[in-house]
This record gives C-alpha cells, structure tokens and sequence, in this order.
C-alpha cells in the first residue's frame, strides 16, 4: 500500500475533531477541542463562530506539521443550518445560530401552513425553524 494518509475533519456540535487514518484504515493521529454553546433564552442555542477557528487550529496544531504534510486527501464537514452573520470584512457580527436554535418556531409553523408542501416540493425537506431553504434551493 501507499504511504499516503487519510484526514477527515468534522466541525460537530460540540467540539472539533480530527483523525488522520493511512490507506488501510489504522489510525496515525487524532485530536479534539470542545468549544461551548450558549442557550441565553429557552429555545435559542447559539455558538460563537472564532471558536470554531480557535478548534480547528488546536487539532491541526495537535496532529503535527509532519504527519499533516503526509495526507493525500481530507474531508471536512460542518453542522448544517447554522447561520453565521457577517460584516462587510467578513467578520461575525454575533453568536451563531446553531442547528438547535427554534426562536423562529411561531414563523416556521405559519409559512409551513401557507406554503409547507410547495417548499418541500422545491426543496426536499420541510420548513423548520432554523432551516434556510430558500437559500439553498435553485
């Protein structure tokens, strides 16, 4: 087999993880770093979006410079339906809303009585709270 190894990266709910596997599915490395969710009201669930940075920088950093210039390819993947508010430097304004997040429960619920089955047609999915389909919609 190959000497080339395997990185996936997975930006989760409640911390970053990352392991590096070679071509035979062994383990090389791995690392972790948690980061904190904020419920300031019932309902809400909010993260602030540097520490998302901070984590992946405290794996990439934890894993080595060395076994890193080895991976061949990686996978990366994020919570979906988080929203992330930017300026115009790309910086976030506020906490993100993350996948937990129902403070739009009230607004969900009336445009799936209005327009549930047109939206889930267009989309595949059902309206929900945090769910921005018509961003992600053709």
């Amino acid at each position: 087999m190959t000497d080339e190894l395997y990185g996936a990266l997975d930006v989760g709910t409640t911390s970053c993880k990352f392991v590096v596997v070679s071509g035979e599915g062994e383990v090389k490395a791995s690392a972790s770093s948690e980061y904190e969710t904020k419920y300031p009201k019932p309902g809400w669930a909010e993260q602030n979006p540097t520490d998302w940075i901070v984590a992946v920088k405290e794996c990439l950093r934890a894993v080595g410079k060395q076994t890193l210039s080895k991976i061949a390819r990686y996978q990366w993947d994020a919570p979906a339906h988080t929203i992330v508010f930017l300026d115009e430097n790309d910086q976030p304004l506020r906490p993100s809303l993350i996948w937990e997040d129902q403070r739009a429960s009230e607004e969900a619920e009336a445009i799936r009585a209005e327009d549930g089955d047109l939206i889930q047609s267009i989309c595949y999915n059902q309206v929900k709270p945090i769910f921005g389909c018509l961003n992600s919609c053709g």
